[in-house]
């Protein structure tokens, strides 16, 4: 219930969690107190920011610093402890930040990032003038090496090598999706006559070949109208026999026996298919086949599955606001779960008209009022090798195209002004 929700996030907020908070010791309260009395470091986080801070000046920077004395044996421990405390301080100064948007976006959510960003700006305005002061100090220092080491040849090296950076199109463009992995030939196995479920011959997972019978159907009035359809015709051959020997009604009796020779075969045709086969070669997909034992079953009923999994379908689910960018023929990359390499392959189809998300990738959650997005199927052709499962779900890239990074900054600042004037 939502009262039991609210009390429970309550009793967290005001209890646990700020226990939890208070005893922090990355930040200076209670726990950093605690902490430090225990390590016997009065200004931990003092002495281990200005170790970390003074050894990255000299050692990456090679700016002139006095890196302060540490025993060796606590480096690491000063260094690992400066950056997780430093990380942490950052994150609760941008607490306010993150809740001026979210309270903001429920405004106007085009332009809550405005004021949010202004606030920021607020926030770390001490970090920012510290920023500025260090990259001036930075480029004062390094000037002059720069200027020596920047030759006419290297210049026009560099200069190449960013143009062919920014503006040749070689940073692959794409647009993902997730997929579900099936059988690209499957066939569905039906009951043509009524009948009883006898006996079942095959389980789920079961590699059958095709013509192989799966089921049989047991049916005693299509069994007692061929054997009556046997004897009819037996005694329409005997009256034949008789009419050839003394010489009268031989037509009549030639045309009763092709009758009966018809009914007969008709007969035998319905009796065969009591015998329910397997059109493909295939693994059998129906979940325990054995419960259709003593099953009464109807013309059209379906009895089970076999899928052919010696080539598998790809079944991606493209947004609708990327469906501008997909083309048929377009390479794909499939990465199924629990693999790492992905698989390369082709989109060969795509549906005309929007499609229903597969219930595997269907949010379990929907906020009322709000209509879930619309997805097109997109169909990938696969070789199946024996490592591709049927049922096994995935994430796909398509790739569209190949783009410049100057392209992708001009799409993004486009698409940006776009969304918010329009």
């Amino acid at each position: 219930m939502t009262v039991h929700d609210w009390a429970y996030k309550a009793m967290m907020v005001t209890g646990i969690g700020v226990s939890v908070l208070n005893l922090n010791p990355l930040i200076k309260l209670d726990g950093y107190l605690i902490f430090s009395e225990i390590l016997k470091e009065p200004s931990l986080k003092e002495s281990s920011t200005e170790y970390l801070s003074a050894w990255m000046r000299k050692h990456i920077f090679r700016l002139p610093a006095d890196v302060p004395y540490v025993a060796r044996r606590k480096r690491l421990f000063y260094v690992i402890y400066a950056i997780l405390s430093g990380m942490y301080s950052y994150v609760l100064l941008s607490f306010l930040m993150v809740v001026t948007y979210h309270i903001l976006r429920s405004f106007n959510p085009d332009w809550a990032f405005i004021p949010a960003a202004a606030i920021g700006a607020w926030v770390f305005r001490s970090r920012i003038k510290l920023l500025v002061k260090f990259m001036k100090m930075l480029y004062l220092d390094k000037k002059e090496r720069l200027r020596g080491w920047f030759t006419p040849v290297r210049s026009v090296a560099l200069a190449g090598a960013i143009a062919i950076a920014v503006l040749v199109p070689i940073w692959p463009d794409f647009e993902q999706g997730p997929f579900l992995l099936g059988p690209a030939r499957t066939a569905v196995l039906r009951a043509t006559v009524p009948g009883t479920v006898t006996a079942v011959s095959a389980r789920e997972g079961d590699m059958v070949m095709a013509g192989t019978p799966l089921v049989r159907i047991r049916n005693l009035s299509l069994e007692s109208r061929s054997q009556d359809a046997q004897r009819n015709l037996n005694e329409a051959t005997a009256k034949l026999a008789k009419a050839m020997r003394t010489y009268t009604d031989v037509g009549t009796a030639e045309q009763e026996r092709q009758n009966r020779t018809t009914n007969n075969q008709l007969a035998g045709e319905q009796l065969k298919q009591l015998a329910i086969v397997s059109p493909i070669s295939g693994v059998v997909q129906t979940p325990n086949p054995n419960d259709l034992l003593g099953r009464s079953l109807d013309e059209g009923d379906v009895v089970l599955r076999v899928g052919d999994n010696s080539e598998m379908k790809a079944q991606i689910y493209v947004p609708e606001f990327a469906m501008h960018n997909v083309r048929v023929g377009q390479s794909v990359r499939l990465l199924p779960q629990g693999r790492i390499v992905p698989i390369t392959g082709v989109l060969s189809m795509l549906s005309a008209t929007s499609v229903p998300i597969a219930n595997e990738f269907a949010s379990k959650e929907q906020l009322h009022g709000i209509n879930p997005p619309r997805y097109f199927l997109g169909t990938v052709l696969l070789k199946n090798d024996g490592a591709l499962l049927a049922g096994s779900m995935g994430t796909a890239k398509v790739l569209v195209a190949r783009r410049s990074l100057g392209e992708f900054g001009l799409r993004f600042c486009r698409e940006l002004v776009y969304r918010k004037v329009w």
